[in-house]
């Protein structure tokens, strides 16, 4: 059985043979058809994601385990395992235009990035770096709004935790697939340049309706139970089909 965790069927899947494909959604039936992929071997069950990103949090609580302010908002930067993206200008730009946010930014296992955040940051109360955490579901749950690489998981993981979101410029190839997917259908709001991060992330800051609307279709498209259904479809195979 493979799993595809991006919203694309990526070249090369047809070639595996697998006695099933988990896809991310019934929307993409088409797209791995079109590749080779035998549509009675589809199972749209989704993307599966970790029990910390589908367990209910109390935000307060959150916070406090993280050293968070209570009484502050914070708004959270991923930019992949390995630190990627027009980070610093990113930054440097929402600081300007944005006022009264503390933004968290997570480098991934990008060490020199953290560093020199933290020194160019060091006297600045709205900058928190990050590096490889466990505990980024929580820092998740604590921000109002989440700028993302469109990795297909952490995507996906933004959506079982139920958070509005922007996608910050995608890498040629599978991430505009994700990114493309997403806006689409309003989950989230895709951006191509630092300018449109900027803009509408104030929008989205500023929009409560849209915030809602936005988890409102996450919900609709997004199976938050995939793990569990999928590792059902397993044991179910394993044992039999008619047990």
């Amino acid at each position: 059985m493979a799993v595809a965790t991006d919203y694309v069927s990526i070249p090369f899947w047809e070639e595996t043979n697998p006695d099933y494909f988990v896809i991310p959604s019934k929307d993409l039936a088409q797209d791995f058809v079109n590749r080779g992929i035998e549509e009675s071997k589809l199972l749209p069950l989704g993307i599966p994601t970790s029990k910390s990103y589908r367990q209910a949090y109390e935000i307060s609580k959150c916070k406090e385990e993280l050293n968070l302010e209570q009484d502050k908002k914070y708004v959270l930067i991923l930019t992949g395992s390995m630190g990627f993206g027009k980070v610093t200008e990113m930054l440097r730009r929402l600081l300007d235009e944005i006022k009264g946010i503390t933004f968290i930014v997570s480098c991934g296992n990008n060490v020199k990035l953290y560093e020199d955040l933290k020194e160019t940051y060091r006297e600045n109360d709205y900058v928190i770096p990050i590096t490889f955490t466990n505990n980024l579901s929580k820092y998740m749950v604590c921000s109002e709004v989440i700028l993302s690489k469109p990795g297909g998981l952490t995507t996906t993981e933004i959506c079982t935790l139920g958070k509005p979101f922007i996608h910050t410029m995608p890498i040629p190839g599978c991430e505009n697939y994700n990114a493309n997917f997403f806006s689409k259908r309003e989950m989230s709001m895709k951006c191509d340049t630092v300018d449109e991060v900027v803009l509408n992330t104030k929008r989205l800051l500023e929009d409560i309706k849209l915030q809602k609307e936005m988890v409102q279709n996450q919900n609709k498209y997004i199976n938050k139970n995939a793990s569990i259904d999928i590792a059902d479809r397993i044991i179910k195979e394993c044992r039999g089909k008619d047990e």
